[in-house]
C-alpha cells in the first residue's frame, strides 16, 4: 500500500504507474482480506484492513464505509487498545461524524486517561459539537498531559486561550439574555 500511495502522489504519473498502483492497492486489499479470512477474530487483521481503506478514502468509493466497518469490529475484538479508538475516532472525525467521533475518543480517553492526543482530539469533537465548556475542559487536560514549552504545548495552549475566550463570550451573552428576558 505504501507503494502505491508513493506512485499516486507523483504529480507527473505515468499510465504504467497508475497501473502498478491500482495492482497494488488491489493486492494490498486482497492480503488483508485474506489474513481476516483466516482468523476473523484477530483484531490486528482488522485494523490492517481498516487502515488501508482509510488509506483509500476519497479515492474509491465506498472506502470510508469499508473502513468504519473494519475499525468497528477491530474495537469489537479488542476492547482495550487505545491506539485504535484513536486511529478510529480520527477517520469517524475527518468523515465529519463527530458524535461518533466523540464517543470513540471518550473510549480511548477512558481506556488510557494520560493519552494527550486522545484529549486533544476529544476536545476538538466536543467544539465541533458547540459543547464549548467541555472543549475547553478537554483541552485543558491535554495540556497538562504535553510537556511544557513544547511545539504541541504552544500550539494547544494558543488555541485553548482563543476557545476560553470564545467561551468567555458566550457565558456574557447568555447573561445578557437572561438579563433582558428577567
Amino acid at each position: 500500500m505504501a507503494l502505491a500511495l508513493s506512485l499516486l502522489q507523483n504529480k507527473d504519473i505515468t499510465e504504467e504507474d497508475k497501473q502498478k498502483a491500482v495492482t497494488l492497492v488491489q493486492q494490498s486489499v486482497r492480503e488483508a482480506k485474506a489474513a481476516v479470512a483466516l482468523d476473523n477474530l484477530n483484531p490486528g487483521y482488522w485494523t490492517n484492513l481498516a487502515v488501508i481503506y482509510k488509506q483509500m478514502v476519497g479515492v474509491i468509493d465506498g472506502a470510508s464505509d469499508w473502513s468504519v466497518q473494519a475499525y468497528s469490529q477491530a474495537g469489537v475484538l479488542d476492547t482495550v487498545n487505545p491506539a485504535l479508538r484513536l486511529d478510529f475516532g480520527g477517520l469517524l472525525y475527518a468523515l465529519g461524524r463527530y458524535d461518533e467521533a466523540d464517543r470513540v475518543f471518550e473510549q480511548a480517553v477512558t481506556l488510557k486517561n494520560d493519552l494527550a492526543n486522545s484529549w486533544y482530539n476529544w476536545a476538538y469533537t466536543g467544539k465541533q459539537l458547540n459543547k464549548l465548556p467541555e472543549a475547553v475542559d478537554r483541552l485543558t487536560q491535554a495540556l497538562t498531559l504535553v510537556p511544557a514549552g513544547s511545539g504541541d504545548y504552544d500550539k494547544a495552549s494558543k488555541e485553548l486561550e482563543t476557545w476560553k475566550k470564545e467561551l468567555d463570550a458566550l457565558v456574557q451573552k447568555q447573561k445578557d439574555q437572561q438579563a433582558a428576558l428577567g
